[in-house]
């Protein structure tokens, strides 16, 4: 199976069907993370590997249209110089071969970068992907953390024995929903970091501005 196909593939996965194959979500999001990067990592040194190959076919067909010129004024020297039409000829056939193998290259040139094109578009789904999965196992993280905390604070309340839990266990909640709420409001958010405009600068200006319009009569009166 090639590259592309495995991507394609990939990108197809769904994690229910990795929660099939393992058995905590850690463990899910961690081995689909290490498939996604581990094929994105493929394809970029694919891809680059691909680029290098069309410049040196492309280092070529200059080569061999150089080579195509040169032939040509050789068979022109031979009729011009030393009105020899057979070596003419000979001059002639090999520029027509140098011509055919570089139009040929020129054909593969095309056929690969259709192919480079193809592979670009597929890393930016995939590297989506990527990033989609470590932010769900950032939250997963945080949010067993916070079960871990809660717990904690729960068993030590219990045994201690002090009041019921459930007052506690509500605000918990309550802070870990505004905790939620907040980040997802930074991944949204998109703040706008440029300055606002002062009043004071708009008042400089509209005093220039003033300013200019006096001198302006000024001179007209003069």
């Amino acid at each position: 199976m090639g590259l592309l196909d495995r991507t394609k593939k990939l990108l197809a996965t769904s994690l229910e069907e990795l929660e099939q194959r393992y058995t905590s979500p850690e463990a899910v999001l961690d081995r689909y993370i290490s498939e996604l990067t581990n094929n994105l990592e493929s394809a970029k040194a694919a891809l680059l590997a691909l680029r290098l190959g069309v410049d040196r076919l492309k280092n070529r067909v200059r080569e061999l249209k150089a080579d195509e010129k040169m032939w040509k004024q050789k068979a022109r020297a031979a009729l011009v110089k030393l009105d020899d039409a057979e070596l003419a000829r000979e001059a002639l056939r090999r520029k027509m071969r140098v011509a055919a193998e570089y139009k040929e290259l020129s054909r593969i040139i095309d056929g690969h970068q259709r192919d480079i094109g193809i592979m670009a578009k597929s890393l930016d789904p995939l590297d989506r992907k990527i990033t989609d999965a470590r932010n769900k196992r950032e939250r997963l993280a945080a949010r067993r953390a916070s079960d871990a905390a809660r717990s904690e604070i729960k068993s030590r309340l219990d045994d201690s024995g002090i009041g019921d839990f459930k007052e506690v266990e509500e605000q918990l909640l309550e802070l870990e929903a505004q905790a939620d709420t907040l980040n997802e409001l930074k991944l949204l958010a998109v703040t706008d970091t440029r300055p606002l405009p002062s009043a004071d600068s708009d008042i400089e200006k509209e005093l220039e501005k003033l300013r200019k319009e006096i001198s302006d009569k000024k001179g007209v009166r003069h």
